[in-house]
């Protein structure tokens, strides 16, 4: 079964990981997988091969430390399914495209423990170019979503991303908003309505909005208005994101919002 690949450190928002990953799990009935990444200049090993050191058979330290303190944080959460603990003392991003095919969504802080205390860390952009997963960044300390946004563009990975939302369940028993920055176009319109139908099919109380200016302003604005929880955005194919977060919008609304944020993929 795809798991939660929950990417853990030493930075502050670990426990948040954890805490984001224990309400997946829930919420979908899937196990989590806990990683530590450790560059191997750092920490003096060696892995045969690029395998994975697995730290019920291995592992010791501060790395093995960490691990077993979030898998006992998932415990006393209640988690029933088992968590696998892992540590890769390669790069992280090679270790995530390993690792991609058993993985069902990826959690990760807005910030790693190398990080400065604002802004966000210096490979999240290259994790949203290189995973072909959904990503939950987390940004502060959990607190259990109930009114979520959808910023919806209308782009084809985009929708398609919503309708596997429908399918989940997720998003069950929340509020939340459709949300589309730019013209009120008609044929865009009814796709919101559609979807926004879908999304009540599957248990969500939602309505859709339009609004016009520039999506690093009114977004914020709308999640702060709604006093919305979490943020939902679409994301493409590799050159397009890589774009997409170069270009402003996905790093600027990262910086601006404190909330967790879901890319679709």
């Amino acid at each position: 079964m795809a798991s939660l690949l929950a990417c853990i450190d030493g930075s502050p928002h670990a426990e948040s990981v954890c805490d984001h990953s224990a309400w997946l799990s829930r919420r979908l009935d899937a196990p989590v997988t806990l990683l530590h990444v450790q560059e191997a200049a750092a920490s003096g090993q060696k892995v045969a091969n690029g395998a994975p050191v697995f730290l019920d058979d291995e592992g010791s330290g501060a790395a093995k430390a960490l691990l077993l303190n979030a898998r006992q944080r998932l415990l006393q959460q209640g988690l029933t399914l088992p968590a696998q603990i892992l540590q890769r003392p390669d790069g992280l991003i090679d270790t995530l495209k390993t690792l991609e095919a058993d993985t069902r969504l990826l959690v990760i802080g807005k910030r790693g423990e190398r990080s400065g205390a604002n802004g966000i860390g210096s490979q999240l952009e290259a994790v949203v170019r290189a995973v072909h997963r959904p990503i939950l960044v987390c940004s502060g300390p959990f607190k259990t979503p109930r009114q979520f946004t959808i910023a919806y563009d209308g782009r084809e990975a985009t929708h398609q991303g919503v309708l596997a939302l429908a399918r989940s369940p997720l998003l069950a028993g929340m509020s939340g908003t459709l949300l589309r920055v730019g013209e009120d176009d008609p044929t865009l319109r009814k796709r919101l309505e559609d979807l926004a139908l879908l999304l009540r099919s599957a248990g969500c109380r939602i309505d859709t909005t339009v609004a016009r200016g520039d999506v690093e302003r009114i977004v914020p604005r709308h999640l702060d208005e709604r006093r919305a929880d979490l943020l939902i955005m679409g994301a493409y194919s590799h050159s397009s994101v890589w774009r997409f977060l170069r270009g402003s919008r996905t790093t600027q609304l990262l910086h601006k919002t404190e909330v967790p944020l879901l890319l679709l993929r």
